[in-house]
C-alpha cells in the first residue's frame, strides 16, 4: 500500500550492538536504503555506557516514496572494515497508513541470520497534495 509522498526518517540510536573482536569498541556507519536512495551515516557519539555500545546519529533523511517500494533497509557497518554487522527491515505500510511512527526499536539481524541489537527509528509520512 505505497502512497505518493515523501518519508521522513529520523535515525535516532542503536542498543546492543557487539563487535565480534573484544580489542576494539564497535565503530559503526549506517547505510539508509529505500528503492536506489542510498545514504551513508557516521556514528557521531556514543550513549554512556560502559562498554560503549550505543552509538547514536539523530539524523534525519527524506526519501520520495513514488517509486512503490514498501520497506526501508537499515544496514550497519563496522567503519574499521566496513564488514557489515546486520540489517533491520522497516516496512512501511502502517506508517503510509497513519502518516507517523514515533520512536520505535526495530531488531538488527547479522547474514547468518542471529540477533546482534536494536536501531531506533522515527517516521513520518506526508502524502503529495494533488
Amino acid at each position: 500500500m505505497v502512497k505518493n509522498g515523501e518519508l521522513m526518517v529520523s535515525l535516532r540510536t542503536a542498543r546492543g550492538i557487539h563487535d565480534n573482536d573484544f580489542l576494539r569498541d564497535v565503530n559503526p556507519y549506517v547505510m539508509l536504503k529505500y528503492t536506489s536512495s542510498q545514504v551513508k551515516v557516521s556514528s557521531v557519539s556514543y550513549a554512556p555506557t560502559v562498554y560503549r555500545t550505543d552509538p547514536w546519529w539523530d539524523d534525519v533523511f527524506y526519501f520520495d516514496t513514488t517509486n512503490g517500494v514498501d520497506v526501508l533497509k537499515i544496514e550497519l557497518y563496522e567503519n574499521a572494515n566496513h564488514k557489515l554487522i546486520g540489517v533491520a527491515d522497516i516496512p512501511l505500510d502502517s506508517v503510509f497508513f497513519v502518516n507517523t511512527i514515533p520512536e520505535t526499536d526495530y531488531q538488527i539481524f547479522n547474514d547468518h541470520g542471529v540477533y546482534v541489537g536494536d536501531i531506533y527509528v522515527a517516521l513520518t509520512f506526508t502524502p503529495h497534495q494533488f
